[in-house]
């Protein structure tokens, strides 16, 4: 910021997982400084969302999470956007598109796809 103050970062991971005619979306938040899981989401929607709708979704959701001052850095695991739908969302929202990695993105897909699963949504607050 251009005053002199410091703009407070969250960290987000966030994956899909389309099966049929449905959708799950995983997210979790973590603490900036610690590492540590904050907040896990698992969302559920009975219908195939398209890239541009879950790319959507994803931006309204975290900026539901984040306070106005805030600015969230979001990894995207594996989902396919147009680089201009960033624009829309800058500065507030960082999203840094990245190949699906196991060992790095293998917790928010689960939780994507046991959304699939259960067919509803869980919110946890850590």
């Amino acid at each position: 910021m251009t005053d002199g103050t410091t703009t407070r970062r969250q960290l987000f991971k966030a994956a899909e997982h389309r099966e049929g005619s449905s959708t799950g979306l995983g997210i979790i938040r973590y603490d900036v400084i610690t590492g540590q899981t904050i907040q896990v989401l698992s969302l559920y929607y009975d219908s195939r969302l398209s890239n541009r709708d879950m790319f959507t979704e994803i931006c309204k959701i975290i900026l539901g999470e984040i306070a106005a001052e805030e600015q969230a850095l979001i990894e995207y695991a594996g989902g396919r956007y147009k680089n201009h739908w960033k624009d829309h969302h800058k500065p507030r929202l960082l999203i840094v598109g990245k190949r699906y990695i196991e060992h790095r993105f293998g917790e928010v897909k689960a939780l994507a796809t046991d959304a699939t699963e259960r067919k509803n949504s869980i919110i946890t607050d850590i």
